[in-house]
């Protein structure tokens, strides 16, 4: 098994980390996502917004597309994937964990301009 850092369940087994946070709500987000040997079973889903995904370590496959119609395609170390909004998907694995580092481009979460640690932490004289 693969080294990872899982702090954050995912679904399926998964584990997740952000690796850069957003700054604001809808600023890009950079994450890693850990997908462990043997997951053939994670749930076909959808993001409302576009990810770009990179291959960091690994290898299985990417199933797309709508039930019935989907395309599978191989996901090695290096490759780059671009799934659009809204487009169905999920990934499988066999006989190897897969790390993958999905970029957000827009998040749905993030600190407010006014409400962050530094800004609360700071009280004028």
């Amino acid at each position: 098994m693969m080294k990872h850092w899982d702090d954050l369940p995912y679904i399926n087994g998964c584990s997740t980390k952000q690796l850069i946070n957003p700054v604001r709500h809808g600023d890009p987000t950079f994450q890693y996502l850990y997908i462990p040997a043997g997951t053939s079973e994670q749930a076909h889903h959808i993001h409302a917004t576009p990810r770009i995904v990179y291959v960091a370590q690994g290898h299985g496959k990417s199933i797309v597309g709508t039930p019935g119609a989907n395309k599978e395609y191989a996901l090695n170390q290096g490759d780059v994937i671009i799934l659009g909004k809204m487009i169905p998907h999920h990934f499988e694995t066999v006989d190897s964990d897969l790390i993958v580092l999905p970029l957000h481009v827009y998040s749905t979460s993030g600190q407010q301009e006014f409400d962050h640690p530094m800004y609360n932490g700071t009280h004028k004289v």
